[in-house]
């Protein structure tokens, strides 16, 4: 799944710098963002929910001011 993710983000030109999985819930994926809100972060999320994953929220914020901010967004594979 994290290569499909990570195909998914690349080929929509989504800006991204990391994805990982839980230790604990292998069907949890972290991926950190870093871009604006509408372009990067809410498109992600819709792309990502394509793929048969849904968005639980966002952490970490770095607000790199005016609608960019850099955050790990946490996703759950449907099952």
């Amino acid at each position: 799944m994290i290569e499909k993710i990570q195909k998914t983000l690349t080929d929509n030109n989504v800006s991204f710098e990391d994805i990982s999985q839980g230790l604990k819930l292998p069907c949890v994926y972290y991926v950190r963002i870093n871009g604006d809100w509408k372009h990067d972060h809410h498109f992600a999320d819709y792309l990502l929910e394509q793929i048969g994953l849904t968005a639980l929220g966002e952490k970490g914020f770095v607000d790199g001011g005016g609608d960019w901010y850099e955050s790990t967004h946490t996703y759950v594979a449907n099952q």
